[in-house]
């Protein structure tokens, strides 16, 4: 079940984050990238997210998402961040936040990410792209078919 992250699940998410380092699950700290893989950097994910949700299964965490907001151009705008251990739980994860999110929202990953699909199937549209990465945004309120 998707639930909203408490701190008593501190050492347990630091545990995950430690044991299931992601590429795409980074945040921004002066100018420059930061993974998300130790203490330090997990709290200023937690600090600079909102909506932080996990899934939780007998004590063990199996992901986590978030939504950051960067300031880029003097415009905020909200990305998506995910780490999760398989497609289930990154699909759940997602839907949880496709479900309440108010505005449009980005997320940015590799061009080779191991769950682009479930990206496209979402509703996720392209943005742009440089020679690594790939920015995709999700619309609210457009109409789907």
């Amino acid at each position: 079940m998707v639930e909203d992250y408490k701190n008593k699940y501190r050492f347990n998410l630091s545990c995950f984050i430690k044991n299931n380092i992601d590429s795409d699950f980074y945040i921004i700290k002066d100018t420059s990238r930061k993974l998300i893989n130790d203490d330090k950097t997990l709290k200023l994910f937690l600090k600079q997210s909102k909506d932080v949700r996990i899934i939780i299964d007998k004590g063990d965490i199996l992901g986590v998402s978030g939504i950051l907001k960067i300031i880029e151009n003097n415009v905020i705008k909200e990305y998506i961040k995910i780490n999760a251990i398989n497609k289930n739980i990154f699909e759940r994860l997602l839907t949880v936040i496709i479900w309440n999110i108010k505005n449009n929202v980005l997320i940015k990953v590799k061009k080779d990410y191991k769950f682009m699909n479930i990206l496209r199937n979402k509703g996720f549209e392209f943005v742009s792209s440089n020679e690594y990465e790939i920015t995709f945004i999700y619309s609210k309120y457009k109409k789907r078919d």
